[in-house]
């Protein structure tokens, strides 16, 4: 028995000089728990103000700022954990909710958890405010992004540049003589995934062709997707280019049709196509074999197609009757960088594509 009481406050001590477990996540959380700002990218606005504050308690709040579209932050709450170098949030369950840990930065990843890559890359970061800090370094595209800027092209030998916001203006600057801004243009011809943009100023003229073919820059060797040229009074340029983000104003090739992806043949000129103009109120192109245009009506996510006027050129089958059906059916859209989907009752019946 004597040894037993012995024994017992020896186990005790024991017990007591052992250091206690320490888990590496937890006190790196403590370390990251901050505030994080940044302007993430948006389909259909100037950018998201993006504040994330990640609290000691694993708790968060996230404010996002649609800028253009309103000034009242949504605000959004829940719970944080880190697992070895990435935060996830709880949520959106389903949405992009997950971060990678940097010096004094978190990068937001993709659905799949990876790193977002392309030119806009590193706007998908966001970064601890710190006074008298100099500003992050964006790329040029990243720059242009923000400045409301769609769709850019440039070129060599002479160097120019040409920025397209389709509800704002074309700007084409270069370095010799040559430079314009013109009020927003409209497609005067497009077929075979080419558009032709065509503008008269006091200042002068040029027209503008996009193409989709892909090019390289012949200095830095950068892959686009399109190849771009301007010609002036005095000079043809030739370039590459590529969209920033999708917008209203871009022109639209159908994709699918209530769900399915539409018969070729069904339509004599092409697949349809739809650009919109906002400060018009209007919409144009063709229905796979008449060009149509009329009156649009827009009201946040919501829209109405009128019916306008089309060219009477005869079409075999019922393709191009199918789409202006649909057309004229919608009643709200949505938009991504990539695809524009026009909905009837919530139901997707017209899906776009750059």
């Amino acid at each position: 028995m004597k040894k037993m009481l012995f024994l017992f406050p020896a186990l005790l001590l024991l017990a007591c000089s052992q250091p206690a477990k320490v888990d590496p996540n937890a006190e790196q959380a403590k370390k990251i728990a901050t505030l994080y700002t940044g302007t993430l990218p948006c389909a259909d606005c100037e950018g998201i103000a993006y504040a994330l504050v990640l609290k000691p308690d694993m708790t968060y709040e996230a404010k996002l700022t649609y800028r253009g579209k309103s000034a009242e932050p949504i605000t959004q709450t829940g719970n944080w954990k880190l697992e070895g170098n990435k935060v996830t949030l709880d949520k959106p369950a389903e949405g992009m909710n997950q971060f990678e840990v940097g010096d004094k930065k978190l990068t937001m990843l993709d659905l799949s958890g990876k790193k977002i890559t392309g030119a806009l890359a590193d706007l998908y970061n966001l970064y601890v405010p710190e006074e008298g800090a100099p500003a992050p370094q964006l790329s040029v595209w990243s720059k242009k992004y923000l400045e409301g800027i769609e769709f850019v092209a440039m070129g060599n030998e002479p160097s120019w540049s040409l920025d397209i916001d389709f509800d704002r203006m074309f700007r084409f600057k270069s370095i010799s003589a040559d430079s314009l801004n013109t009020p927003p243009l409209l497609a005067k011809n497009w077929r075979d995934g080419v558009l032709t943009y065509e503008a008269k100023t006091e200042a002068g003229s040029m027209t503008v062709t996009i193409a989709k073919q892909p090019c390289t820059d012949n200095m830095s060797g950068e892959n686009f997707d399109y190849t771009v040229t301007v010609k002036t009074k005095t000079k043809e340029y030739k370039g590459c280019g590529r969209y920033l983000r999708g917008a209203l104003g871009s022109l639209w090739t159908l994709k699918t049709m209530n769900g399915a992806a539409p018969d070729p043949k069904a339509f004599v000129k092409g697949m349809p196509v739809l650009q919109i103009s906002k400060s018009e109120g209007r919409y144009f192109g063709n229905d796979g074999c008449n060009s149509i245009n009329g009156k649009l009506k827009l009201d946040g996510t919501k829209a109405t197609f009128e019916k306008g006027i089309s060219t009477l050129m005869a079409c075999p089958g019922n393709g191009a009757d199918e789409y202006t059906k649909a057309l004229f059916s919608v009643t709200e859209y949505k938009m991504t960088d990539t695809e524009l989907t026009l909905m009837a009752g919530g139901k997707p019946v017209l899906v776009y594509g750059l």
